[in-house]
């Protein structure tokens, strides 16, 4: 079928091409008359506009100093979880942002790149959905997001080792950087529940100078960890593997819970109990979140608890 091009919309609206561009590419500063003129003449012209190709921009943060294994697991679960629900994915990268409107889109995700400030510019230039996954949810009105919920991943960590007796535990993160949102939450999510468990005096936290985690000096940390110290919840995935077998020579009187990644098989099978991201319940939610805004459903943001993995030979009678 022929695919009329936008002089012909314009020729039989009544207005210039660039109108009719920028209805076609949602963007604003146009009546909602002359936007629904437009779109009904498209219609009836069999205009391949955007909102009926079932393409999905996906923006993910290009880290210049190197691959990013975070993001690139996460950009192929989403890209997947797109597929299967019968969508086209566009991967972009963080800056390019200023070319989506040369692509027929239906909405779009972005992975955990808010530092950039994708969603308030999207918000401004789009009228199109957009999801963030695993962002924070201080976004934008009308920008949604599906986050892997930190908060209740520490309680249930520090909740279990208090079960467990014990009541000297320390956290152990490379130090906090500007708007790393994701360490930010779990740090303050850990302080608040060793105060409410009134053992605060005899916890802390162990941060590392290294950015480059895969990389950090792990003996000289463990080093670091106090004497009277029962037990550590390590926050550093990329470093899962090596801080728990160096756990096990230099301090095996410690209780050691660790952060890992699902594609993390060497860490999992250590023996230690891991609290693992759960990508596939992650990213179908926030494929389901695009479709109900596509479809006109009444949303929210979400969180996806954490996967707590815990040994067999560590487990009580009812867990």
């Amino acid at each position: 079928m022929k695919i009329n091009g936008i002089k012909e919309i314009a020729e039989a609206a009544g207005c210039s091409c660039s109108t009719v561009s920028r209805v076609l590419n949602n963007r604003n500063g146009i009546s909602e008359a002359t936007r629904q003129k437009i779109i009904s003449i498209a219609e009836k012209l069999d205009y391949a506009n955007k909102r009926k190709k079932r393409i999905v921009a996906v923006f993910c943060f290009l880290d210049s100093d190197g691959y990013d294994a975070y993001s690139m697991h996460l950009l192929r679960q989403v890209v997947l979880a797109l597929h299967n629900a019968g969508f086209y994915a566009e991967v972009l990268f963080n800056e390019n942002i200023e070319i989506v409107g040369e692509h027929y889109i239906c909405g779009a995700v972005s992975i955990q790149i808010s530092v950039e400030g994708i969603p308030e510019l999207w918000g401004k230039k789009y009228r199109l959905p957009m999801v963030c996954v695993n962002d924070r949810d201080n976004l934008p009105e009308d920008i949604h997001s599906v986050v892997s919920d930190d908060r209740l991943a520490i309680s249930n960590a520090v909740q279990w080792l208090f079960e467990n007796g014990h009541r000297s535990i320390y956290l152990l993160t490379v130090k906090i950087q500007e708007n790393n949102f994701s360490d930010e939450t779990r740090l303050k999510a850990f302080q608040e529940k060793i105060k409410g468990l009134g053992i605060e005096s005899d916890c802390g936290v162990c941060f590392t100078r290294n950015r480059f985690r895969s990389t950090l000096p792990v003996d000289t940390y463990i080093k670091k960890i106090p004497k009277n110290c029962t037990a550590v919840i390590n926050l550093i995935e990329d470093s899962a593997y090596n801080f728990g077998t160096r756990m096990k020579v230099l301090r095996p009187d410690i209780a050691f819970i660790t952060y890992s990644y699902p594609w993390q098989q060497d860490v999992l099978s250590m023996g230690f109990p891991c609290i693992v991201h759960d990508f596939n319940t992650l990213t179908r939610k926030t494929v389901q979140l695009l479709k109900d805004q596509l479809e006109g459903r009444q949303i929210r943001s979400q969180r996806i608890p954490f996967i707590f993995k815990i040994p067999a030979s560590m487990k009580k009678n009812g867990e």
